[in-house]
């Protein structure tokens, strides 16, 4: 598991080698220098899809002050729970949150919803267990908003807490 600072490293090392690409193309091709534009947008637009495809966001819940670690996670990992139990995370295509549950009280992942929009059954979140969500997560721990602005018809939100 990569910590959020060194996915953003990763991130960012990427763009720059998408723009040192775009700057060396277009000097080396002159018979394309009508497509320089749209080959990197098509080049920025699959690296960025393949980054929200291929990673998912792993939350890490401890009792202590109802506090958590987030972390990225590109390959799959294992991790030691507080009870010594170890457990194997492995990543998921799409966007997925992997809730590991490392305290001994259970957690509960509500979906909010703001407008006209459908929410899904709450998820139950396991002491001592690691639980995939199919949804982002907005927020941890802390009450969420009764309203938001949204764009269109309605939005939902994730949100963990404890029960």
């Amino acid at each position: 598991m990569f910590s959020q600072e060194i996915a953003i490293a990763i991130f960012v090392v990427a763009v720059l080698i998408i723009c040192g690409s775009y700057i060396i193309f277009s000097r080396k091709s002159e018979k394309l220098k009508g497509y320089r534009k749209s080959v990197f947008i098509l080049v920025a637009v699959v690296f960025g899809g393949l980054y929200f495809s291929f990673v998912n966001h792993v939350y890490i819940l401890n009792e202590e002050r109802n506090t958590y670690e987030e972390k990225i996670l590109f390959l799959p990992a294992k991790f030691t729970l507080a009870n010594k139990q170890q457990v194997s995370v492995t990543p998921k295509f799409g966007i997925y949150s992997i809730i590991i549950n490392n305290s001994q009280r259970n957690a509960v992942f509500e979906t909010v919803i703001y407008g006209d929009s459908s929410g899904r059954p709450d998820i139950k979140l396991p002491a001592q267990a690691v639980t995939y969500v199919n949804k982002g997560t907005d927020y941890i721990f802390k009450e969420p908003p009764n309203a938001v602005k949204i764009k269109g018809s309605g939005t939902t939100k994730g949100w963990i807490h404890y029960e």
